[in-house]
């Protein structure tokens, strides 16, 4: 469903949805700007997505580059797995996620200017940032998916989508980006990070009860706090985010064994919170209350042994 407003005429791009109730549906079109959403004056109307906003997204052209705009959409605006949070520049391929919308852009006659910058590798810089990091992993996927049907499987990461996207837009995260079977996230600092994750394993708790596996959603939530690298494009990586990661594949094994060690019975490997010294030493004392200290791990791929705590709320 579509309509047209007179703009400037620059070049003919299309918008195919991908994937999500509206699959299907092509909007073309070489006037700009123009507004995706739920609402009739939208110009690419997406009627059947309940997760799209009603006014959720606008493309616009200037200065030789096309540009996607959130509008302050309540589930937020994703190209190529990255959320926005300020005018992005996307060139033809890219897939950008609308409320529950996959859709891909195309650019199918470009003006001399919008080729030209599509055609040259711009050197750009980037940054660092001091930001909590969450790790939100669905544990076993790969594994669900081989033995079970490809309906648990879609039921499963809707459930994880359904829980995590609004915990994560309650406590503001900075960035987030979907991992496939999980997400990372950044915050502003470790107290709504924590937040975030003990709301988002509660869900979790809630949405399994009176259910049987394999429709069970279990995942781990590993927390960080240190230097992101943040990229042009807004994407994060760096030792931050690498120890986020290594703290989610974590195991009782990886344990420096010691006289205190804890015993194999007390270590969780599911639906947990775990959090490194870093994020703990930042925490307020009721919060630190609530953890406990699991003792001296070894990280993959990061040196020495580092002590991880398990929060309980």
């Amino acid at each position: 469903m579509t309509k047209s407003r007179k703009a400037a005429k620059i070049a003919r791009v299309k918008l195919l949805v991908i994937k999500g109730k509206d699959a299907g549906e092509v909007y073309e079109t070489d006037q700009f700007p123009f507004t995706i959403g739920r609402d009739g004056t939208n110009q690419f109307v997406l009627t059947k997505d309940t997760k799209i906003s009603r006014h959720h997204a606008e493309i616009s052209y200037s200065r030789g580059k096309i540009w996607l705009r959130d509008l302050g959409s309540t589930n937020g605006s994703f190209v190529n797995n990255v959320r926005i949070t300020e005018k992005t520049h996307i060139i033809n391929g890219n897939t950008f996620i609308l409320g529950g919308s996959f859709i891909q852009f195309v650019v199918i006659m470009a003006d001399s200017a919008q080729a030209q910058s599509e055609s040259q590798n711009t050197f750009s810089y980037e940054s660092k940032v001091e930001e909590s990091v969450l790790v939100v992993d669905q544990r076993n996927s790969s594994g669900i998916s081989d033995s079970y049907s490809e309906e648990v499987v879609i039921r499963l990461t809707e459930t994880l989508n359904r829980i995590v996207i609004p915990e994560l837009n309650k406590h503001k995260a900075r960035f987030i980006k979907g991992t496939g079977d999980g997400f990372l996230a950044t915050f502003s600092t470790p107290a709504s990070c924590l937040k975030a994750a003990a709301g988002i394993l509660e869900k979790a708790d809630t949405s399994n009860f009176k259910k049987r596996e394999p429709n069970r959603l279990h995942i781990r939530l590993s927390l960080h706090h240190g230097s992101c690298v943040v990229e042009p494009n807004g994407d994060r990586h760096g030792k931050a985010v690498n120890i986020a990661f290594r703290l989610d594949s974590l195991q009782y094994r990886d344990i420096k064994k010691t006289k205190n060690s804890i015993p194999k019975s007390s270590f969780p490997e599911v639906d947990r919170i775990f959090f490194t010294q870093s994020f703990f030493d930042l925490l307020g004392v009721a919060e630190q209350k609530r953890a406990t200290d699991m003792g001296l791990f070894k990280l993959k791929g990061i040196k020495g042994h580092h002590a991880v705590y398990h929060y309980q709320k």
